[in-house]
């Protein structure tokens, strides 16, 4: 009966820590932020991009992007692997 005390002074420190943090966070909400004053800025053309996905699958197949601009998503990743003159591209492809 004794283990009671230690017990219920932990939860009591717990607890108050615990209404301490709610109590600072509830406050520091009350205030007004900086981002809620800030005006709207105006959108830009240049600020848009319309994404459309377009998997090629030879040079023939990108003749009509000539001239117009790119974007490249993780071309980072883009792997380009050699294969022997004259054999198939899915027989001797290893990743």
């Amino acid at each position: 009966m004794k283990n009671w005390k230690p017990i219920l002074i932990s939860f009591v420190i717990t607890i108050a820590i615990g209404g301490i943090y709610l109590f600072t966070v509830w406050r520091h909400r009350q205030e007004p932020g900086a981002s809620r004053n800030q005006p709207a800025e105006p959108v830009k053309p240049d600020d848009l991009a319309v994404v459309r996905m377009e998997f090629p699958q030879h040079f023939d197949d990108v003749k009509d992007l000539e001239g117009k601009s790119v974007w490249m998503k993780n071309a980072i990743r883009c792997r380009t692997i050699r294969t022997p003159a004259g054999a198939s591209s899915g027989s001797s492809l290893r990743a």
